[in-house]
């Protein structure tokens, strides 16, 4: 998480402060911004949503707060939000203190005061607005919130949604931040193969934990001639009774402890089945 002074750090008005996580809408390929009429990209990157829920592209909406008119939706009318930079600076100036004081005083998230809350519900309401305009890194830092519970429900689910969006914008930490969600199998299968890939990319851009990740899982591949990690299903080093993992026999590039692991991780939402080389039947 990070603010424009501040480097990531890893791995009560509760009305404000929802621990509920809601999904973010994700406009399909047929949808169209209202301003410029061309097609909403489908992965939500380039993609704003402003209060009154109607989406925009982030230039778009850039664009009507620099006409000199009235900053309205065009669609609903209603007055736009602030712009994104700003809604993310106010979150900083809120959510910075409040970390430093937790960590100073030995605090748990788990266990704010009521103002502590406020402030939170506050930090999270300015993040989200500035998320929701296409902000790259508010995305990530609601990963971060969402991730390890800080002041709202822990979710790996909701916490995978915001990385991969910031990550889909290029942002090196949420694509660390993907690689260890992958690694570990949190909310997602585990891949060490997919985890490589998205260290891949924030190390291109120099992120240092991602370049140790790399080399360290680059070096068990090149080791043992197999994909990095233990069993891609369950992560067992080892199968049954000490037995030696099995390699996918189709493309041999992940590993199992055993057949139930196999089949499992094939069916799966974002499982082996759609990465594997020869997918004409399942093992």
């Amino acid at each position: 998480m990070q603010s424009k002074e501040d480097t990531p750090k890893s791995k009560s008005r509760t009305k404000e402060l929802d621990p509920s996580p809601k999904p973010a809408y994700i406009p399909s390929r047929d949808d169209e911004c209202a301003i410029c009429l061309e097609p909403l990209n489908a992965s939500s990157a380039g993609c704003c949503t402003l209060p009154c829920s109607h989406v925009f592209h982030i230039s778009c909406a850039e664009g009507l707060r620099s006409f000199g008119i009235a900053q309205v939706c065009p669609m609903c009318r209603a007055e736009l939000p602030p712009g994104p930079g700003k809604l993310f600076e106010d979150g900083c100036r809120l959510y910075f203190p409040l970390r430093q004081i937790l960590e100073r005083n030995g605090g748990s998230w788990s266990k704010l005061t009521a103002a502590q809350r406020r402030k939170m519900g506050e930090v999270l309401r300015d993040w989200k607005g500035a998320a929701d305009q296409g902000h790259a890194i508010a995305q990530c830092n609601l990963g971060v919130i969402y991730e390890h519970g800080q002041g709202v429900q822990q979710s790996y689910k909701e916490a995978l949604l915001w990385y991969r969006k910031a990550a889909d914008q290029g942002n090196a930490d949420a694509q660390c931040n993907l690689g260890v969600m992958y690694e570990e199998g949190r909310a997602v299968p585990k891949s060490a193969a997919r985890a490589l890939s998205w260290y891949r990319k924030a190390a291109s851009q120099g992120d240092k934990g991602a370049l140790e990740r790399v080399a360290e899982l680059e070096a068990t591949r090149s080791s043992t001639g197999l994909e990095p990690g233990g069993c891609a299903n369950c992560g067992a080093l080892q199968g049954p009774d000490g037995a030696a993992l099995k390699p996918c026999a189709r493309c041999k590039a992940v590993v199992y402890c055993g057949k139930e692991c196999q089949k499992k991780h094939w069916k799966a939402p974002g499982g082996h089945q759609g990465s594997c080389s020869t997918t004409e039947k399942a093992p």
